[in-house]
């Protein structure tokens, strides 16, 4: 049931930035993305309060009957709203005869070198996102002997400001063509912050404060890197290409916690947070090196 869940999951990221993308004016469109974004952030946030909440008062069946209640109101909201009107019309379907050469032309774009290197990008900003929010606690307490409620107050710092930063950076990325410099700039606040963690024990304040910053840059790339996905997409395609190059996440959230879990079951906790700021490193190679070109043909 859960493979179910999981193939019915495939379906919202192509669909919801496919939408975004030809029914938001030019504009509006950093800013819409990172109030999607950060929208996306809020419901992580409370779902494990919210289902926790559930499970006390009608147990844990009728949690995952409530969740699933959720998804069809959801549905039920969208069904009723009906189709916007579309701003940037997407190429129109093929014919049947065309079918197979457009199939084709598909994967040819699936394939070159700047989707992949977005799906490469994607994959390292997983193990980036993943390895703090979810090693960060375990992490400071093998390393430096953390009090728990210490670690899980930076983290909340983390977290709190990534959301603040999602939308702010989507601000800074209407303001600018520039998408590689901030997506950049984010990761090297990222990368840094967590090489400090690594090599220094900041004390109480200073790990809030840096946890935090590492945060708010990481949120702050967000908005830029769904511009630098759109900059390499050509039109009517940005819901193929963005649903490929997400199986980055997914494919990040599989190896990461094999990458992680080997550092701590083997003493060496200092390597989850230098392994952090090295794939930070690598996320900013793959921006640097073509990422940010013109729309593929």
């Amino acid at each position: 049931m859960f493979a179910v869940l999981g193939l019915a999951n495939t379906v919202y990221h192509p669909a919801d930035y496919t939408l975004l993308s030809e029914r938001v004016s030019p504009r509006r469109m950093t800013q819409v993305f990172s109030f999607h974004t950060c929208a996306g952030m809020i419901g992580s946030a409370i779902a494990p309060v919210s289902l926790l909440f559930m499970q006390s008062a009608v147990g844990w069946r009728g949690a995952f009957v409530c969740s699933a209640l959720l998804g069809v109101v959801a549905a039920l909201v969208l069904a009723v709203q009906g189709e916007p009107p579309v701003v940037h019309p997407a190429h129109p379907k093929p014919r049947s005869e065309e079918a197979a050469s457009a199939a084709s032309d598909g994967w040819q774009l699936l394939l070159s070198p700047p989707i992949l290197l977005n799906l490469l990008f994607f994959v390292v900003l997983s193990m980036v996102g993943g390895g703090l929010n979810q090693y960060l606690v375990v992490g400071l307490g093998a390393l430096y002997g953390t009090p728990p409620a210490l670690a899980n107050t930076a983290l909340t710092g983390l977290l709190t400001m990534s959301a603040i930063g999602v939308l702010l950076g989507g601000a800074l990325a209407g303001r600018t063509a520039r998408h590689s410099l901030v997506a950049c700039a984010g990761l090297v606040v990222t990368g840094t912050a967590s090489t400090l963690i690594a090599l220094v024990d900041p004390g109480a304040l200073l790990l809030v404060l840096i946890a935090s910053l590492s945060g708010f840059a990481s949120g702050m790339t967000m908005p830029s890197r769904d511009m630098i996905v759109r900059s390499v997409t050509p039109p009517g395609s940005f819901g193929k290409v963005f649903g490929f190059v997400t199986t980055g996440f997914h494919i990040g959230g599989m190896v990461a916690p094999l990458i992680f879990a080997q550092f701590l079951d083997h003493g060496y906790p200092r390597g989850v947070f230098l392994y952090v700021a090295a794939c930070a490193l690598v996320a900013i190679a793959t921006v640097t090196f073509g990422m940010s070109g013109r729309r593929t043909a």
